[in-house]
């Protein structure tokens, strides 16, 4: 679910800037940009405060770059996600205010 939750919104940012690039097709920038940060601060909030919530495994899986665990430990990582998502959240929120 996070590599969706990331790679999906990340995915489609991609597709739309090189469409818009290329003059394939337009979708304004502004939205696009919302639509990439709102989803994976969702993602990376919830996985922040929910990850306890997972069970133990004797085969653990990291969705999540690893190298973020080694340089930070984990309370500080799921403290940056955390910290950048709600942020993310935060101007998404005062985006949409802005344009309704």
């Amino acid at each position: 679910m996070i590599a969706i939750g990331i790679f999906l919104p990340l995915g489609w940012y991609i597709v739309t800037m090189l469409g818009n690039g290329f003059h394939l097709f337009s979708f304004p920038q502004d939205w696009d940009r919302l639509l990439f940060q709102f989803l994976i601060a969702l993602t990376v909030v919830s996985v922040s405060f929910f990850y306890r919530n997972g069970s133990d495994s004797e085969d653990p899986v990291f969705s999540f770059p690893i190298h973020n665990l080694f340089l930070l430990g984990i309370k500080n990582t799921l403290l940056v996600f955390r910290t950048v998502g709600i942020f993310w959240i935060g101007v998404s929120l005062i985006f949409l205010y802005q344009k309704l």
